[in-house]
């Protein structure tokens, strides 16, 4: 029995695959891809030591996916910086959010 869970895993466990073919063939920067399993969201971290290339990530990413950028949060002295994408195609969508942790003068 195919249950919508059972979909909704095999179309983020799709995606992903997708992704880091695509990281490698475009020589995308490494990060951290992260499923929050209550939503089926994937959410790849930026997380470069230097906070100049840690933003040059996101911003990479964003471009790569068609992200949208979200409103910043601000979290003591750094910016959380967000964009968000969904996954065209027949299958089941599956939200891609790229996130960076960045001092605001990066």
């Amino acid at each position: 029995m195919i249950t919508t869970t059972t979909t909704r895993q095999a179309g983020w466990q799709h995606t992903l695959t997708e992704l880091l073919d695509r990281a490698n063939r475009e020589r995308l920067p490494l990060i951290a891809w992260v499923l929050h399993s209550a939503d089926g969201v994937l959410i790849g971290r930026c997380c470069a030591t230097d906070p100049a290339q840690r933003r040059a990530d996101w911003e990479t990413w964003c471009r790569a996916l068609g992200a949208v950028a979200q409103p910043p949060e601000w979290y003591g002295d750094s910016v959380h910086l967000r964009a968000a994408a969904i996954r065209p195609g027949d299958g089941p969508k599956t939200e891609i959010v790229i996130s960076a942790l960045c001092p605001p003068s990066s």
